[in-house]
C-alpha cells in the first residue's frame, strides 16, 4: 500500500478526481438526445416538458431537470465525447443550473430532498465545478451544503448516501474535519448483521428483516466498493478486513442471487415495479473490488467474465437464511425460491410503488435460462398467480410463521414452508416442499386445505414469457402444440416450454394462458407511465379444486429443450415421492438422494425399512451416507 499523501489538499483531490473518473465510467447518453435537451432548453432555463410541480414521491419528474445537467455534464468534460468543451452544452449546463438554484424545487418525499438533488448536485459539482466560475460554483456548493441529510449511523444505504455526500461536501471545502466523520460513519456501515445492512450469509436487509439485495443492497454494494476505490491511499482509505466484508457480500451474496445480468422479483422487494430493474450490473463493483483487494482479483475477474457470457454459470446450491432466500445454479438454468417467516417480513408498498404485489415473496419461484424469461413482464402479469404462488380468489395475504427453512450441501439442497393464506372470511393452508438436485426440482404440496373460500384453489407453475413453442401432454393422446388463447386441460402429463418441461406429480387438471397480453407500469407504481406495455405470456396453473380437504400433490420442474426430452423423462422420473402429507414430505432420488421434511418428531420408512427419523421438526438430506440437518425451523 502506498503511503498517505502528504497533505489535506493533495488527498481531497485524490476523492475528487475519483469520483470524476467514476462518473465518467458510466455509460454517455447518445449524442442526439443531448443536443435535443441542448436545443430545447428554454430562455429561463427550464425544459417545457419537465413537471415541476410534480409531487410524486417515487419517480419524481422535477428531478429529471437535475439528471439531465449531469448527463450534459458528463459529455462536457469527456475528451472522448463529441460535445467536449461545447459552448452550447456549457451554456446549457449553467442556465440549467441557476434555475434551479432559483427555485429549490422541493418534494414530499424527504429522501429526494435530502439525498436525491444533493447527489446530482454533487455530480454536477465533481463534473463542471472547475467551469462553473468561482460565484456560481459557491451558489451551487451553498444550496447543496444546506440540503443534503445528516448521516446517522445504523440505517444501511440511507446511511451511505447521506455520509458520502458530507464526505465529499468536506472534500469540495477542505473541512478535514468533516469528511473524517462521514468517513468513519461510512466505514461503520461496513458491519454484518445489523438492523439494516449486509447479514451473515451475505444478504442484504433493509426496512426491517426484508430482502432488499437489488434495491437498496445494490446501490449499497456499488456505493461502497467505489467509495473504497475512491479513498484508498488517503487517510480514510477503509480498512482490509472491511474491504473483505464488501468482497464477500457481492461474491458469496448478490452474484449468487443472479444468472448472468439477470436477478429475480424475490431480490427487489417493492423495486419490481420499477422498468430495467432485473437487469443488473456487477462488473462496475468487481473491477474496483480487484483493484483494492488483489488477492481476490481473480474472484472478481471471474464475476466478470461470467456476466460477459465469457465463463461459465455458477453451479451450486446456497440458501439465506436470514432472508429465506434460496439459489439453485445448474449449468443451464437456475431456479430461485424467495418464501416468509415469522423471522422476515413480507413486501412492502409505499411511496405509491408496488400496488399489486401483495402476494410476492410469499413461496413464489422463478426459472432462468437464458435471463429473458421475466423480463419487463411486471407490468402485465398476474400478480395473484406469481410463480409457485397457491391461491384462490378471496383468499388475502400470506401469514408470516415459524415454520420455513432450508438445508442442502454445496450441490444440492431442500425448503420448505409452513403454507398459509388468510382473508375476513377463509385460508388456504399447505405443507410445501422443494427439492432441488441435478437438473430437477420437486415441489410438493402436502395436506392442501381451503376453508371458507367458495372458489377453486389454484397454484401457477410459472408466469414468463412466451419463448417459443409449447407442447402438451394428455392422456393417451399424442403431444400437441398449443395455440394462443386459453385453454382448459384434463389429465396432462407434461408441458414442454422453452428450456423446460412441467410434470405433475399425478395427471392433471390445469389452465393455459398462452399469447398477448396487455398492461401498464402506472397500474403496479403510480409513478410511472401509463403507456400500454404488450407482451405475451406463458402461465400455466394446476387446478385443485374447490374446498380440498387434505388433498396432497405438486409438480416438477425440470431443465428440457424438447418435448422428445419431455416424452422421455414422463416415462422414466429420476424422482420417487416417498411421502407428502400433513407431518413429513420426502422425496428420494435416481441415485439414491434423500431429503425429507418433517413437521413434527417422526420416522419416514419404506417397506418396513426405517429411512430416516428425528425427535423434533427438522428438514434433512442423506446424500452418499452423510446426513446434513437444519431443525432451527421450530
Amino acid at each position: 500500500m502506498l503511503a498517505p499523501l502528504s497533505s489535506l489538499a493533495d488527498e481531497c483531490a485524490v476523492i475528487l478526481g475519483k469520483n470524476k473518473a467514476a462518473l465518467l465510467k458510466a455509460p454517455a447518453v447518445p449524442s442526439k438526445q443531448l443536443q435535443e435537451w441542448i436545443g430545447h432548453l428554454q430562455p429561463d432555463g427550464s425544459w417545457a416538458d419537465i413537471t415541476y410541480d410534480d409531487q410524486a414521491r417515487s419517480n419524481w419528474s422535477a428531478s429529471e431537470h437535475l439528471a439531465r445537467i449531469a448527463k450534459i455534464s458528463r459529455a462536457l468534460v469527456d475528451p472522448h465525447n463529441g460535445l467536449y468543451q461545447d459552448a452550447r452544452a456549457k451554456e446549457t449546463v449553467m442556465r440549467a443550473l441557476d434555475h434551479w438554484t432559483r427555485h429549490a424545487y422541493q418534494n414530499p418525499n424527504w429522501w429526494h430532498n435530502n439525498i436525491g438533488v444533493p447527489q446530482f448536485l454533487c455530480r454536477i459539482l465533481a463534473l463542471a465545478g472547475d467551469q462553473m466560475g468561482e460565484e456560481r460554483r459557491k451558489v451551487v456548493l451553498d444550496v447543496y451544503g444546506r440540503q443534503y441529510g445528516h448521516a446517522k449511523a445504523g440505517d444501511g444505504a440511507n446511511t451511505i448516501w447521506e455520509a458520502e455526500l458530507g464526505l465529499m461536501y468536506g472534500a469540495f471545502t477542505q473541512d478535514e474535519a468533516l469528511a473524517k466523520a462521514n468517513a468513519d460513519l461510512i466505514v461503520g456501515e461496513i458491519t454484518v448483521n445489523g438492523t439494516a445492512g449486509i447479514q451473515d450469509d451475505f444478504s442484504f436487509h433493509q426496512h426491517g428483516p426484508r430482502l432488499q439485495q437489488f434495491a437498496y443492497g445494490g446501490a449499497y454494494g456499488a456505493d461502497m466498493a467505489r467509495l473504497g476505490w475512491e479513498m484508498k491511499d488517503t487517510r480514510w482509505a477503509f480498512p482490509p478486513e472491511k474491504m473483505e466484508i464488501l468482497a464477500d457480500y457481492i461474491l458469496k451474496g448478490s452474484q449468487w442471487m443472479t444468472r448472468g445480468t439477470e436477478t429475480v422479483p424475490g431480490t427487489l422487494d417493492r423495486c419490481v415495479s420499477r422498468p430495467g430493474v432485473m437487469r443488473v450490473n456487477l462488473r462496475p463493483t468487481a473491477e474496483y473490488l480487484a483493484e483494492c483487494l488483489p488477492q481476490r482479483a481473480a474472484e472478481c475477474n471471474d464475476l466478470i467474465a461470467r456476466e460477459d457470457g465469457k465463463a461459465p454459470p455458477l453451479t451450486g446450491f446456497r440458501a439465506f437464511s436470514k432472508s429465506d432466500f434460496v439459489a439453485y445454479h445448474r449449468p443451464s438454468f437456475s431456479f430461485f425460491l424467495k418464501t416468509v417467516s415469522d423471522r422476515t417480513e413480507t413486501t412492502e408498498s409505499i411511496n405509491e410503488e408496488n400496488l399489486k404485489g401483495h402476494l410476492l415473496s410469499s413461496g413464489d419461484h422463478y426459472l432462468l435460462a437464458n435471463g429473458t424469461e421475466y423480463d419487463e413482464l411486471p407490468p402485465v402479469w398476474n400478480w395473484n398467480l406469481l410463480p409457485g404462488i397457491t391461491w384462490a380468489k378471496g383468499a388475502g395475504s400470506i401469514e408470516r410463521k415459524s415454520f420455513v427453512g432450508s438445508v442442502g450441501n454445496e450441490t444440492s439442497g431442500l425448503a420448505a414452508m409452513d403454507y398459509e393464506m388468510k382473508s375476513a372470511t377463509g385460508t388456504i393452508s399447505a405443507r410445501k416442499a422443494w427439492a432441488m438436485h441435478g437438473d430437477v426440482v420437486v415441489c410438493l404440496i402436502g395436506d392442501l386445505r381451503s376453508e371458507g373460500i367458495s372458489a377453486p384453489v389454484r397454484t401457477a407453475l410459472d408466469q414468463s414469457s412466451l419463448q417459443g413453442a409449447v407442447t402438451v401432454s394428455t392422456g393417451t393422446n399424442a403431444p400437441e402444440i398449443m395455440p394462443a388463447g386459453s385453454h382448459a386441460l384434463s389429465d396432462v402429463h407434461w408441458i414442454q416450454h422453452g428450456s423446460f418441461v412441467y410434470i405433475p406429480l399425478q395427471p392433471a387438471a390445469m389452465t393455459l394462458q398462452l399469447g398477448p397480453v396487455t398492461g401498464t407500469w402506472k397500474s403496479i407504481n403510480t409513478s410511472r407511465s401509463d403507456a400500454p406495455v404488450n407482451d405475451s405470456i406463458f402461465l400455466p396453473v394446476l387446478e385443485q379444486g374447490t374446498n380440498p380437504q387434505g388433498q396432497s400433490g405438486g409438480y416438477v420442474l425440470a431443465a428440457c429443450s424438447t418435448p422428445g426430452q419431455a416424452a422421455a423423462l414422463f416415462s422414466r422420473p429420476t424422482w420417487t415421492v416417498l411421502r407428502n402429507d400433513a407431518q413429513c414430505q420426502a422425496v428420494r432420488f435416481i441415485d439414491g438422494t434423500l431429503m425429507a421434511v418433517f413437521y413434527q418428531a417422526g420416522r419416514l420408512e419404506e417397506n418396513g425399512h426405517l429411512l430416516l427419523d428425528t425427535d423434533h421438526p427438522a428438514l434433512l438430506m442423506r446424500v452418499d451416507g452423510k446426513t446434513w440437518m437444519h431443525d432451527s425451523v421450530r
